[in-house]
């Protein structure tokens, strides 16, 4: 039994079930959780996504006349189509190009409010007010569909942080450091959830300082797996010279490692180009490209069964990369040799069956008989052999 959550707007929903008999001792099972939606409405089974605010920006300003909000709207509207995105490039595309020509035209409400907050301009302060500004999302996904450059949903992972510095010997950073501010901050420009960790002695005795700096992922693994989030980014920023550091991290995210190493002259450009490059890695694995006639995202989500090692781990998930009209694949939850599995895939289903049926290292089950919306009896009668599949289709319109 698995719970399902469902991220994205939904006026309404009309679900229809039906039920599939399975065979003795299955290898692998499909229970197909089609979703339709107009931007890719996310699948997350038990996990540590969050929601975050994609259309709203706050920027200080020294008045309230209209040349300065105009600034702040264009600035805040470039914020948020990076942000939606997850493409740092797509303000230089034309059609954003266009509708940062006009930003007033995406805005749906804005206001100011009283700050302690000041500006420093030629070496004078100067008090500030902030500007809040709502932007429209319908407007500003109408502009990206139309432009066929990608939508990534407010259902974002939530990645875990771990970092070292060599502050008076290699230590693990904690809140309140300069590195850790800037990572929060820049994860917070991205849209992006970033969880800390405690730091208390279990993590200390899973994960030492000296682990961490080696960037050692089965240390890392081991000592992150108490805090249940979607992904882990673990490393250090270190100086090279008195004007320069580097930043050496390795994301792991959905089964795989991607190493990460920058140079910059100070820690807010290390951690801005880190960021850069893990969220493009978690923007290209969520985020979907809607066809300009408006077609749905599909998801597939399957049940695998008998995985009991990591060899027939990476075969399975490399397999189901390495088809056609698969576009995502991430791994939802493991419990003991069970898998459940979420493909993102384009086009008909009847195709994305076809190759799954032909992949060796599955054992497709076949289809002895569909029962449309059986009766509460019948349906009970099902529920207690066990040998019944359950197929839910969701409409959303």
């Amino acid at each position: 039994m698995f719970d399902i959550f469902m991220g994205g707007i939904v006026c309404f929903m009309v679900s229809t079930i039906s039920t599939i008999k399975k065979h003795v001792n299955p290898l692998v099972y499909l229970v197909l959780l089609l979703m339709l939606s107009w931007f890719s409405t996310g699948i997350s089974v038990a996990n540590a996504e969050k929601q975050v605010d994609l259309y709203t920006h706050t920027q200080l300003v020294l008045d309230q006349s209209e040349n300065l909000r105009l600034q702040a709207m264009r600035s805040g509207l470039a914020s948020v189509f990076v942000r939606v995105t997850g493409d740092a490039q797509s303000i230089k595309q034309t059609a954003v190009v266009q509708a940062l020509s006009k930003p007033s035209a995406y805005v749906s409400q804005y206001r100011y409010r009283t700050t302690d907050e000041v500006i420093t301009i030629a070496g004078a302060s100067r008090p500030a007010q902030e500007l809040w500004l709502q932007f429209s999302e319908s407007a500003i996904q109408r502009v990206l569909q139309a432009a066929q450059l990608p939508v990534w949903s407010d259902i974002r992972p939530e990645i875990l942080l771990w970092v070292a510095a060599d502050e008076s010997g290699k230590r693990i950073l904690g809140s309140g450091s300069t590195p850790i501010n800037a990572f929060k901050r820049t994860a917070e420009i991205r849209g992006l959830p970033l969880a800390m960790p405690l730091l208390d002695l279990t993590d200390r005795q899973e994960l030492t300082s000296t682990r961490l700096w080696a960037r050692d992922e089965r240390a890392i693994n081991r000592a992150s797996a108490r805090y249940g989030a979607d992904g882990v980014l673990a490393g250090r920023i270190v100086s090279v010279s008195a004007a320069q550091l580097r930043g050496n991290f390795v994301l792991i995210y959905n089964g795989r490692s991607y190493g990460v190493d920058v140079d910059g002259d100070n820690a807010a450009v290390v951690v801005k180009k880190v960021m850069d490059q893990v969220v493009n890695v978690l923007a290209k694995a969520n985020a979907v490209v809607v066809s300009s006639d408006g077609a749905f995202a599909s998801h597939l989500a399957i049940g695998v069964d008998n995985v009991f090692d990591f060899s027939a781990y990476s075969e399975l998930l490399e397999s189901l990369r390495n088809l056609s009209t698969v576009s995502h694949v991430m791994l939802k939850k493991v419990n003991h040799s069970h898998l459940l599995i979420d493909l993102r895939y384009q086009g008909d289903d009847t195709r994305l069956r076809q190759q799954l049926s032909s992949l060796p290292i599955l054992q497709s089950i076949p289809v002895e008989q569909f029962v449309e919306k059986p009766n509460q009896e019948t349906a009970q009668a099902y529920l207690d052999s066990g040998n019944y599949f359950w197929n839910s289709g969701m409409f959303l319109f």
